[in-house]
């Protein structure tokens, strides 16, 4: 518990330094931030062009506007989260293949955990801000709903930072996997967004196991419209799945980084 709670305050510490920083560039800091909010109002207002022009189509499939809604609100909030508390994901493949991971691994913290906290990106805060604006504005809030979506955000955030810490992983053994990252990491994103029911089958299958989706969003999102112990628990399980998955190919890919004898160039 002890270890816990030391954990949580390194990574509140880190946050506040990345946010004092940011505010250094107060302009830039609310320009990124209403750039973002602006990016996903125009998503929203495209959706809402559908459901009025397609509203038969949409209906046949199960798709109504709140369940559309509630798919992206969740989606923005949980990147929000990864962007603001675990941006160092997106920068892993570049400091393995520039052998920059030196200066983390001679802290006295697992290197992952390090990772995770050595960047933090302004733009989250747009994200974060809109998917909790979108929820709150589409669906009928009670407290169970609430707590599910603030839980399932948590969630969300912690399977798309394990997912996308496996892809930039795979530096480790085949060199600089970026482009790998980028199509995953998009697809994560492209597919949360819109809902299951207009993929086939076969698409469905890959979206629960090559590429987690149904973890990410599928899953929540349908435990927040139907509440369920069973689809509560699956969620529970498969994102712990997840992150320990991720910690695992991180640690065998870190058996395999060559020192780039960073640290000597610092003395």
């Amino acid at each position: 518990m002890a270890e816990l709670t030391d954990g949580l305050k390194i990574w509140l510490a880190y946050f506040r330094l990345h946010y004092r920083a940011s505010l250094a560039y107060r302009k830039s800091f609310w320009l990124q931030i209403v750039g973002m909010f602006l990016n996903n109002t125009a998503f929203v207002i495209i959706w809402g062009v559908f459901f009025k022009t397609f509203p038969n189509s949409l209906a046949s499939h199960g798709i109504t506007m709140p369940h559309a809604f509630l798919l992206f609100a969740l989606m923005s909030s949980s990147y929000g989260c990864v962007s603001l508390l675990c941006g160092g994901a997106f920068t892993l493949s570049d400091q393995i293949v520039q052998n920059r991971l030196d200066t983390i691994l001679i802290l006295p913290r697992h290197p992952y955990f390090l990772t995770l906290l050595s960047k933090s990106y302004v733009s989250g805060w747009g994200d974060f801000a809109f998917g909790l604006l979108l929820f709150l504005i589409s669906q009928q809030i009670t407290v169970v709903v609430c707590g599910l979506f603030l839980f399932f955000t948590v969630t969300s955030c912690a399977v798309l930072t394990a997912t996308i810490m496996i892809l930039q992983s795979l530096s480790f053994f085949m060199g600089n996997s970026e482009q790998v990252h980028r199509l995953g990491t998009m697809g994560m994103i492209t597919f949360g967004a819109y809902p299951e029911e207009i993929f086939s089958n076969a698409a469905r299958f890959c979206m629960y196991t090559i590429l987690p989706v149904g973890i990410y969003i599928y899953l929540p999102v349908k435990t927040v419209l139907h509440p369920s112990f069973f689809l509560f628990a699956c969620v529970i399980a498969s994102s712990v799945f997840v992150v320990l998955l991720s910690i695992k190919v991180f640690n065998a890919g870190l058996c395999r980084y060559e020192s780039g004898n960073q640290m000597a160039a610092l003395k």
